[in-house]
């Protein structure tokens, strides 16, 4: 492969592989082209490859120095080192699947250890199967349930901090057009997509507890027909009792259940199934993908132990 085709492979990735094949966001197409750039520029001004020689070998061959540079050089964190890891590989992986001849020294690169957080945590969190037993276990037919089932949905589908949640008033959720606006962390707004679950679970909530009342709590109770907003402390109580109805019929139901678990859960489903670390950080709210590394440790865990 010469240097030529190399440019154009990188191009084509960041042009259209990731956002129209991987259907990547903005932000993680842009995190992508960061590293790649800054790994030409390290290529270019550190290892010294002219650049009408670079080519898969260079590419691959500097990739272990590079990871040294960025920890001792630029004195970044052993989870910016892996995030830069893990982008390089994907890169390649798309490299060696139209250039078999490349394939060899893909694999190397994917030989190539993650270094291990030394204080990083596994986080905790729940099956599939248990998060759909607590769902299920708030009946919407009776009393307090249309409101308890919505709740549960949306802490699992949106995983969203449970703060967030009691500040939600009914005009923070747009059902129509499919998002809810929070205050995050720090008094900053972010927009969260409602899957198709959630959003047809609020639109049935909405209509059956709210008359219209923009400024109302979106979850509330009535007291002395006032609407009140529902504290993180009664969300947790009503976490916990549904848990508890729910781990009588399955016993993979944690015995103590928090609202945070939903969000680690949900986390770790979304890895599971395909997310890229950066779209999770940009889905949960994360300023760095750092704070997001947990959950893929909570992934790379469940797979040695199966």
């Amino acid at each position: 492969m010469n240097a030529n085709t190399f440019f154009l492979f990188l191009e084509t990735y960041i042009m259209d592989h990731l956002p129209f094949l991987k259907k990547s966001s903005k932000h993680t197409v842009r995190a992508y082209n960061t590293v790649l750039q800054q790994y030409l520029g390290y290529l270019k001004d550190v290892a010294n490859v002219p650049e009408d020689e670079l080519a898969v070998e260079a590419f691959v061959a500097n990739i272990q120095p590079y990871l040294d540079w960025v920890e001792k050089e630029r004195n970044c964190s052993i989870a910016t080192r892996n995030n830069r890891l893990a982008v390089l590989r994907g890169f390649l992986r798309y490299v060696a699947g139209r250039d078999p001849a490349s394939r060899p020294l893909v694999e190397y690169v994917n030989r190539i250890q993650d270094k291990k957080l030394p204080s990083a945590k596994t986080a905790s969190y729940m099956t599939r199967e248990a998060c759909e037993s607590i769902i299920k276990a708030a009946t919407p037919e009776y009393g307090k349930g249309i409101r308890d089932k919505a709740m549960l949905t949306f802490l699992y589908e949106t995983a969203m901090w449970v703060q967030e949640l009691a500040s939600l008033k009914l005009e923070d959720a747009n059902v129509e057009e499919g998002y809810v606006q929070v205050m995050a962390k720090g008094g900053k707004k972010r927009r969260i997509t409602l899957t198709p679950r959630a959003q047809d679970c609020l639109m049935r909530y909405i209509y059956a507890y709210h008359d219209g009342e923009k400024e109302a709590p979106l979850f509330y109770h009535a007291e002395r027909g006032w609407k009140k907003g529902l504290t993180t402390d009664r969300i947790r109580k009503i976490v916990q009792a549904y848990a508890t109805k729910a781990g009588k019929l399955n016993p993979d139901v944690p015995k103590k259940v928090h609202p945070h678990l939903f969000r680690s859960s949900k986390a770790v489903h979304l890895l599971e199934d395909g997310m890229t670390l950066e779209d999770l950080a940009e889905f949960l709210g994360h300023e760095s993908v750092a704070s997001t590394k947990i959950y893929a440790e909570a992934v790379e865990e469940e797979k040695k132990a199966q």
